[in-house]
């Protein structure tokens, strides 16, 4: 992730509204009020941040206090302790927990459906290899053979990521490549100019920063679509547990409209996306943040839902990555609904 991984609490402040949008409220009704975990402070969550920074949680009706903690495995903690009844978390996280046996959950939203890691070369590298963003994707991949790549710990989801991109390259993860530990995109950053590594892995803004800085070249970007199987798939989710969501029908709706509100915002308006994001990440360079934008917005599907075939993508996604079977059902119902959707 792009950001220090690092647990604080945040409440939600009710931000003049930037663009004229259809307003819903509660009308009579009393507020309701939820407490919703999200699983890092990442730019993955962009439709939250956008719904947060344009007060659509307010306009539908719902107090919203976001907790952000410093992962999915500590936000599953959470939910399965019922410390909140909804986290804005990973869908690979979901499929582990049904895996283990505990369905007491279920998606009733995407937050964001490609998965958002990036890949950048060192710009001289690149130039030598002859690597550009306009290649098909399997001379890109196979372009990676004997670099040092720095990407996120071992089991993570970036680290998981850029072994399968390896594995569809018919590349060894442990013998064709250097695959390096580092904590965060700044680190990542600096050593990509101090030409520690040849290449960083990560999700926004690192990659782009090294792109405007001149160090490196955005050669493979999964939110724009370059791996069609991992631009289609539930890689954040709106996971609510069943109870509440039986008993609190209502608030679901409205809180999975604001996030969808969010979204629409990161696919369709460019300027008032940037906007959004740069009142929580507002140390990074606003031409860097253009990038990010641009790089993001197809990896949002504008109202949040999901499908079949995408959680077959994430499904297989999570075997080949593991390199082991999942046997779960992607049918909705099951792991997934949309009945909140657009309501």
């Amino acid at each position: 992730m792009a950001t220090t991984r690092r647990t604080f609490l945040t409440t939600l402040a009710g931000a003049p509204l930037a663009v004229a949008l259809p307003v819903r409220r509660a009308g009579a009704q009393a507020r309701a009020k939820v407490t919703l975990i999200q699983t890092f402070p990442s730019m993955a969550f962009a439709a939250v941040y956008a719904a947060r920074a344009q007060s659509y949680f307010d306009q539908e009706g719902v107090d919203v206090e976001v907790q952000i903690v410093s992962g999915d495995a500590i936000g599953a903690q959470a939910l399965v302790g019922r410390t909140a009844p909804m986290a804005a978390i990973g869908g690979a996280e979901a499929v582990l927990l049904a895996q283990k046996g505990i369905k007491d959950f279920i998606s009733v939203a995407s937050v964001i459906s490609a998965i958002s890691v990036s890949v950048c070369v060192r710009k001289d590298i690149a130039e030598a290899r002859r690597l550009t963003p306009s290649m098909p994707i399997e001379q890109r991949l196979a372009g990676l053979k004997g670099l040092k790549i720095a990407t996120g710990s071992p089991g993570g989801a970036i680290h998981t990521t850029v072994r399968y991109l390896l594995g569809r390259a018919g590349l060894d993860p442990k013998t064709d490549v250097s695959l390096l530990t580092v904590a965060g995109g700044p680190a990542m950053l600096a050593g990509l100019k101090a030409k520690q590594f040849d290449a960083i892995a990560i999700s926004p803004p690192a990659p782009e920063m090294a792109e405007v800085d001149g160090a490196g070249t955005l050669v493979i970007s999964l939110s724009r679509g370059d791996v069609p199987e991992l631009g289609n798939l539930p890689y954040d989710v709106l996971l609510v547990h069943r109870d509440y969501v039986a008993n609190n029908r209502d608030t679901v709706r409205r809180v999975a409209r604001a996030l969808g509100r969010g979204a629409k915002v990161m696919r369709e308006n460019p300027g008032l996306a940037k906007e959004s994001l740069l009142k929580y990440f507002d140390k990074t360079p606003p031409a860097v943040m253009d990038a990010v934008v641009n790089n993001l917005r197809t990896a949002f599907n504008g109202d949040g839902k999901q499908s079949v075939e995408m959680w077959k993508n994430l499904l297989q996604f999570t075997a080949k990555a593991k390199n082991e079977p999942v046997a779960l059902d992607p049918a909705e119902g099951v792991l997934w609904t949309n009945e909140f959707i657009g309501t």
